[in-house]
């Protein structure tokens, strides 16, 4: 008998109507997938998901995602869950999603997350932002979640043609040389990541290139190297944050996953 886990039918989509969200959102109806569409206004989520409302396999949920009294009922009996949120407003809150998926989530849930690229540089204009989301990286891995971290590369930067996803590992590409992403790519990776066993326990950066569309994401993602469970970073990143300087309540969540 397999122990491979069957492929999700039910998938909840934090941040389903960011520019991003919302694109998961239609990739994964058009997947057949039940989708249950999580933000925190109803009413936003008709307006910018009105196209699909009368597609039976979506229903919006409004909740505040850093609240695990409001996410545990939403996520409750899910497959799979997308984290596609973002506020650089309020870079924390950020983090405090990914704190209350691990904390709401059963162990073993297939996990994609929306991170950021750079996340590993040291680029004092956006240090906060990228620091935060560096911890919610952690978090993730140091979770029993089945987790796959992609850091989009700049988004629409891309150019005529660039149809074809691709993928990097390591964060090396400096600021000054980044390459831009498709919106669609991004939605695709999220979606197909927590579909695909082949995606599980990897860290990536996520450009659009020339060349044709990926028509076999298991083979694309199977490219990839795993992350280590001998350390929190990606499997290539630098090393960096060191924990002792870590707010307190970073390093107690840590803590609750044996770090």
């Amino acid at each position: 008998m397999s122990n491979v886990a069957p492929p999700p039918t039910t998938l909840a989509i934090v941040g389903a109507t960011g520019s991003n969200g919302r694109l998961a959102v239609a990739h994964a109806l058009d997947h057949g997938l039940q989708v249950r569409a999580v933000n925190r206004s109803t009413r936003r989520a008709r307006r910018v998901l009105g196209g699909h409302l009368d597609d039976p396999n979506l229903t919006l949920h409004e909740a505040d995602a850093t609240d695990a009294r409001q996410l545990a009922p939403v996520v409750d009996g899910v497959d799979a869950v997308v984290l596609a949120h973002g506020n650089d407003a309020e870079p924390e809150s950020n983090y405090r999603v990914i704190a209350t998926a691990v904390e709401t989530l059963p162990a073993g849930t297939p996990v994609s997350l929306m991170s950021a690229i750079a996340v590993t540089q040291d680029i004092p204009a956006f240090s906060e932002i990228l620091e935060w989301r560096r911890r919610g990286e952690r978090l993730l891995r140091a979770s029993a979640l089945r987790h796959t971290i992609i850091r989009p590369g700049w988004f629409d930067g891309h150019s005529p043609g660039d149809d074809r996803p691709e993928f990097e590992q390591g964060d090396a590409t400096p600021l000054s040389a980044m390459r831009g992403v498709r919106r669609r790519h991004i939605a695709a990776a999220l979606v197909e990541a927590v579909c695909t066993p082949a995606a599980a326990g990897r860290t990536l950066e996520l450009f659009s290139g020339p060349g044709e569309p990926v028509d076999d994401w298991p083979e694309a993602f199977a490219t990839l190297e795993a992350d280590t469970s001998d350390r929190l970073d990606g499997v290539h990143d630098p090393t960096g944050l060191p924990l002792s300087g870590e707010p307190a309540s970073v390093r107690e969540d840590l803590r609750k996953h044996g770090v």
